[in-house]
């Protein structure tokens, strides 16, 4: 079978610019959020409004910002396979980055470009994502203070972690604000509007329990004009971690957190076709110390993504949103994968991996009332389960309980090699 590979043109880098085997043959699209001329864009990226809430970041750090950006746009952009596909491998991608940058001797490194496709390959789980990175990129100041002379006031006690609003980052803000003193800014990626609201009602109930401790950062990415053909969204991480990293520089730390139970991070394959990109690698540990690594080329110096909750289960962190006094607010949070189908009134579909995850943690942890069968609009645990994906989804959670339950600790090991 014939897979295409696909170009991708980032700032109006140029087809010559890319090998010839791409140039010739590939699927080429044109990627632009063009800073001079929005008419031009069709994709959002909320560069200037990021940049203007921090004053100024250095070229190497925008230029992060722009590749994790346009890095998203295209995972949303091009299509994997389709849920039926019998070669489960059909997902996975080629792509080649064309784009124009301000720090062209950084990028095009060997090391640095080689550094930044492994780790996206391995996170996404495609075929591959090559770079061919071309000078002479700029855009204009965002204002009177982005100059490298005036930079953001921050305190030795200040923390940087993602915030997406989900159980086990909200969990993580709590037990912050409860067990530590000093500012927590949260990260999040604005996207549609249903996350943004999810994200917004949080921050204000977390804001009213600890005043003045909150800083909500923001970054905008999202398709401009387009409906998204892919919605497994394997790349956000990346995003997610380089918004991170350019609010940690301009900070001056040398860490930043991600919250997420580890369970959840290995993801290890529910039976045999959940494999590549049909099974998440977001937060694997692999894809957090590839992330590392880049970061620290990035920073000139160590750089650390920490991952407190890896040693957790969900119910765990449950229990810890419970113990730091956060459980009242677990009915806000948002876990589903499916939110586009979701209403006001029934926040989760009830049948996705997440959801489902999800149901049986908040009974293990005794907050099922808290997460109560009113947000779900599938209700998996006392009705009949119609939907044949739903009702694989539960088997296949129900098969691997029983597979750990019954294991020794050496076929455990056996499992997750």
């Amino acid at each position: 079978m014939t897979r295409r590979s696909h170009l991708i043109l980032c700032n109006g880098a140029l087809k010559k610019s890319a090998p010839a085997k791409y140039a010739r043959n590939a699927h080429t699209v044109e990627l632009t959020y063009d800073a001079v001329d929005p008419t031009k864009a069709n994709v959002a990226i909320g560069l200037p409004g990021f940049v203007s809430s921090l004053y100024h970041l250095p070229p190497r750090v925008l230029d992060l910002l722009e590749i994790a950006a346009y890095v998203f746009c295209t995972d949303r952009w091009l299509k994997r396979g389709a849920k039926d596909l019998v070669e489960y491998d059909a997902w996975g991608r080629a792509i080649h980055y064309a784009i124009r940058v301000r720090d062209h001797s950084f990028w095009s490194s060997k090391k640095v470009s080689d550094l930044l496709g492994n780790a996206i390959t391995w996170a996404t789980g495609d075929r591959s994502h090559t770079f061919t990175f071309a000078p002479g990129h700029s855009t204009p100041a965002t204002g009177l203070f982005d100059s490298a002379e005036f930079h953001v006031e921050s305190s030795p006690d200040t923390k940087i972690a993602l915030f997406s609003g989900g159980i086990d980052s909200l969990t993580g803000a709590v037990r912050q604000l409860k067990q530590e003193s000093g500012p927590l800014c949260l990260v999040s990626h604005r996207s549609s509007t249903d996350v943004q609201k999810t994200q917004r009602v949080l921050l204000e109930a977390l804001d009213s329990r600890y005043p003045g401790r909150i800083r909500p950062y923001a970054f905008t990415c999202r398709l401009k004009g387009k409906r998204a053909e892919e919605e497994t969204q394997r790349s956000r991480s990346f995003l997610f971690c380089a918004i991170a990293y350019a609010l940690s520089a301009a900070h001056r730390l040398d860490r930043f957190y991600v919250y997420e139970n580890g369970v959840t991070s290995l993801n290890l394959p529910k039976r045999e076709a959940m494999g590549l990109a049909r099974a998440s690698r977001t937060t694997h540990p692999r894809t957090i110390r590839l992330f590392e690594q880049l970061l620290t080329q990035v920073h000139d110096g160590d750089f650390t993504i920490e991952t407190p909750f890896f040693w957790m289960t969900k119910t765990e962190v449950l229990r810890t949103l419970k113990e730091n006094g956060g459980s009242d607010l677990l009915d806000t949070s948002v876990s589903c994968t499916r939110t586009f189908d979701n209403t006001d009134q029934k926040t989760h579909c009830g049948g996705c991996s997440q959801c489902v995850d999800r149901r049986f943690a908040a009974v293990a942890a005794g907050l099922s009332e808290q997460d109560h069968s009113g947000l779900y609009t599938s209700n998996i645990v006392n009705d009949t389960i119609d939907d044949p994906e739903t009702r694989t989804f539960v088997v296949d959670y129900l098969a691997q309980a029983k597979e750990f339950a019954t294991s020794s600790a050496d076929r455990f090991e056996h499992i997750c090699a």
